[in-house]
């Protein structure tokens, strides 16, 4: 008895683990008011020599809609295959209220080629890129630099009677998950429209462009309205079993067959009975622990073949699946190659994209005809709410998302489980992993993973994000909101005040203090410190530990908290924490009055101040201790110790030069505040160079 009530206890944990690791993406309609003033002017990107049947209809309906709201739209056209970059620069440099992008409407509705990224996506990229490059251009205000937004048709569904007609428009989607992130201050957001939409559909595209208040930043305009992107819950109740899945007679391909992930896959097929497994990868039997692998797995029963093969590569793959009946597919191979948005390339793009978009084509097509028992796609969360970082990894499992709905749209089986980072078995790069964590993010473990993996195709589901996360601590989306109480930090996407309430009338002093104090907390949280006193304000970022990553995360913190638009590159261009926290401070204040300014630009130069003291101290030790050096920096420390902060003379400042307030000090109590039992006009070199050693650390 006992034994079968442990059993049923096991269960019941399984099962609460699986219920709080399940989610799903729904609609929620959301009211867009008419723009209560007029559109403005906006810039339209349109491809040339586009085969979208209906671009040209929707370009016109676009200008008529605009001047409908008391607006204009001025087209431009673009190549987007060999687009002309200083054409789209010098658009950019006129003033209009937005840029509204139709590029990936260039694209085919399904990626195929293994060597280029698709076009319209790449130039998409490429345009976010100048965006971004014209914002360095201007303060860092709201409402200084236009927004981007990307338009899509029939790229998502929003019900089961909604198709998705263009998967690869799904890319950009995926791209804005990482854009809203990295490039929150010149990203818009993403709007689908209906594969053939109507003059009504186009009019409330406009009206949630210009009346949007960038409330919601991912949107789907249907007959019926307007729809929100979010994310919810999918308890298992929900969705009723319809089968005991288990492979049948053939051959089960895993795509990844070698790796981590597909290891963990192919011991679960053999468990379920697979009475062949074809492995698939690019090393074949030489990946690390293939032939282990291959022993085990003959060991329980089932035949093996492991093969060497692209699967971005379609004739390749023809051939190795030809002679087989292939039952199912697992497809969980992927490429990492990830950078920051701002240098993505598109060399960059068509790797990523070459074994998991286009080798899930090939396979697509290739099996098509074969009566699958699974369609299997192996997603990452990241495509649904990407991070920092992975602006080349989110847009390839967005597209696997749509890809199975367009697969079952055509009456085809098909899953995209968007997973969580698995426990040692996932490609995210170290840093991102840090991330992970950092934000909230567990990582799953293989056996409850390989349950949550059957509990799906038991149900037959089409699309399910599986991820074990806390979503407190991510950063705010509008996805989110249905996962957070209204308190929460996340449920919030707009600065309400914050830290810096009420410091508009304060002095410099005051702001600069809080300002400081805000950057230095905001630095300690993007790494994950545990204070703010481990961030030192005269410091530099690099020095201090600093990566892109977390120079993103920080910047995201800032802005959030001011509601100014702070673009990537602030952190280093900034240099340490005091410099970002005068340039923040500037941005939200104004300069103010010299008088107020004198004592906290002092502090903060006395802070880069001793940063160049230590600099100056390797060189020194790298020069050694000769008696002439220590005779010039002696007489270049009688001299700063006589000068005060803000003159350049080197005069001690009696006199007239007295700041309001202050007691000048003599040259004798100067010397004395630096080291008091030093006579600095009888010092040895000894003493000096003593002195320098204690407070310089120069040897």
């Amino acid at each position: 008895m006992l034994p079968r009530l442990l059993t049923w206890r096991d269960e019941l944990r399984t099962e609460a683990a699986l219920n709080a690791w399940r989610y799903q993406v729904e609609w929620a309609p959301v009211t867009v008011p008419v723009p209560g003033t007029g559109a403005g002017d906006w810039l339209v990107l349109v491809p040339t020599g586009s085969r979208h049947t209906v671009l040209d209809g929707l370009v016109t309906s676009l200008t008529d809609s605009f001047s409908r709201r008391a607006g204009h739209a001025t087209v431009v056209r673009i190549d987007p295959a060999a687009p002309d970059h200083r054409a789209l620069t010098e658009a950019l440099t006129h003033p209009v209220h937005g840029v509204l992008s139709l590029l990936t409407l260039a694209d085919d509705p399904l990626p195929t080629s293994s060597s280029e990224a698709p076009a319209g996506f790449a130039c998409t990229v490429e345009v976010l890129q100048a965006v971004q490059a014209a914002q360095a251009g201007h303060d860092d205000r709201p409402g200084t630099v236009p927004h981007l937004w990307s338009l899509t048709t029939g790229s998502v569904t929003v019900d089961r009677t909604d198709h998705v007609t263009h998967p690869a428009g799904a890319l950009v989607w995926g791209l804005g998950r990482v854009a809203d992130q990295e490039c929150g201050g010149v990203w818009g957001g993403v709007v689908d429209l209906p594969s053939e939409p109507t003059e009504t559909d186009v009019l409330r595209l406009v009206d949630v462009l210009v009346g949007g208040r960038g409330e919601e930043n991912e949107l789907a305009v249907r007959p019926a309205g307007v729809l929100a992107r979010r994310l919810r819950r999918a308890p298992l109740a929900h969705a009723p079993v319809l089968r005991d899945w288990r492979p049948q007679t053939g051959t089960v391909v895993v795509t990844g067959g070698t790796g981590a992930l597909g290891a963990h896959v192919a011991r679960w097929l053999a468990g379920r009975g697979a009475e062949h497994l074809l492995l698939l990868g690019r090393r074949g039997r030489a990946a690390p622990g293939a032939d282990d692998l291959v022993a085990e797995l003959t060991a329980a029963g089932t035949r093996v073949t492991v093969a060497a093969c692209d699967v971005g590569d379609r004739d390749e793959l023809a051939v190795v699946l030809a002679g087989h009946r292939i039952d199912a597919v697992v497809h969980a191979a992927a490429e990492l190659d990830d950078a920051l948005l701002g240098d993505l390339t598109r060399e960059q793009i068509a790797r990523a994209l070459r074994a998991k978009a286009v080798g899930a084509v090939n396979l697509h097509e290739l099996t098509r005809d074969a009566e699958l028992s699974a369609f299997v796609m192996f997603s990452s969360i990241a495509g649904v709410c990407a991070l920092a970082g992975q602006s080349n990894y989110a847009p390839g499992n967005a597209f696997l998302d749509a890809l199975a709905e367009h697969r079952r749209a055509l009456g085809l089986p098909a899953t995209a489980i968007a997973w969580g980072h698995w426990e040692g078995g996932g490609i995210a790069a170290p840093q991102v992993e840090e991330q992970l964590r950092r934000r909230g993010t567990a990582s799953l473990a293989p056996e409850p993973a390989l349950r949550a993996l059957q509990a799906v195709l038991d149900r037959d589901e089409t699309r399910i994000a599986v991820v074990d996360a806390d979503w407190s601590t991510m950063a705010p989306s509008p996805l989110l909101r249905d996962l957070l109480p209204p308190e929460s930090p996340a449920a919030a996407a707009e600065p309400s005040g914050g830290p810096l309430q009420g410091l508009a009338t304060a002095t410099v002093k005051e702001q600069e203090k809080a300002v400081r104090r805000l950057v230095r907390e905001s630095a300690a949280a993007a790494q994950g410190r545990a204070s703010a006193t481990e961030v030192e304000d005269g410091r530099s970022f690099r020095d201090q530990g600093f990566d892109s990553l977390a120079a993103v995360e920080l910047r995201n913190r800032l802005n959030r908290a001011t509601g100014l638009r702070l673009p990537t590159t602030v952190v280093f261009e900034q240099r340490d924490p005091a410099s970002l926290a005068a340039h923040v401070r500037t941005q939200l204040f104004g300069p103010g009055t010299e008088a107020e300014a004198g004592p906290a630009a002092a502090e903060s130069a006395a802070a880069r101040a001793l940063t160049h003291l230590e600099a100056i101290g390797a060189l020194l030790r790298e020069a050694g201790d000769t008696a002439e050096g220590f005779d010039e920096v002696r007489a270049r420390l009688r001299t700063l110790a006589r000068q005060e902060p803000g003159r350049r003379d080197g005069s001690s400042g009696n006199g007239s030069h007295a700041r309001p307030g202050t007691v000048q000090k003599t040259e004798q109590q100067t010397h004395q505040d630096i080291d008091p039992d030093i006579d600095w006009e009888t010092a040895t070199d000894d003493e000096v160079a003593g002195l320098i050693h204690r407070e310089f650390g120069i040897s």
